[in-house]
């Protein structure tokens, strides 16, 4: 999924393109469907004669607005080829946009290092206490030796 801001053009061809993605998957969804339920529909067969050419012409149809709008016709009218060849650069002041960038991220890390300078020093933190792992050791260890004392005791006698 994309989010375009700021450039129509870019946005368009993107839509464009997903668009024709869709139809071109659509149509053969429904050529697989059909062939598998052995029918033979006459509307996915390619015209023999030119009939098919009349839709493309006839006003106020999709297919005449869409031809229009990629090979506009009279009045000195420009394809969007050529129209879209004029568009600004987007990336005309890229540089500019990233110095920009540096110099802000740049602020803020000065005014980051400065305010911890300015606080007042924190209180040092009492030591730690021995762990409860580290007491069960010593207290194994110390059995231990009074228990080897214990024995050792007892063969002297």
């Amino acid at each position: 999924m994309l989010l375009i801001r700021g450039d129509t053009r870019v946005a368009d061809i993107y839509l464009t393109e997903l668009d024709r993605i869709f139809r071109h998957f659509r149509a053969r969804d429904i050529i697989n469907e059909t062939a598998t339920a052995g029918e033979r529909q006459k509307w996915l067969e390619l015209a023999t004669n030119d009939d098919w050419i009349e839709p493309n012409f006839k006003d106020g149809t999709y297919k005449n607005n869409r031809r229009l709008l990629f090979f506009p016709q009279g009045n000195g009218a420009k394809p969007w080829s050529v129209l879209a060849a004029a568009d600004p650069d987007p990336f005309k002041d890229e540089a500019t946009r990233v110095a920009k960038a540096r110099s802000d991220a740049n602020a803020k890390a000065k005014e980051r290092r400065s305010a911890v300078k300015t606080k007042p020093a924190a209180k040092k933190a009492p030591a730690k206490k021995k762990s409860v792992a580290k007491k069960k050791t010593v207290k194994k260890a110390a059995k231990k030796k009074v228990a080897k004392k214990k024995a050792a005791s007892k063969k002297k006698r």
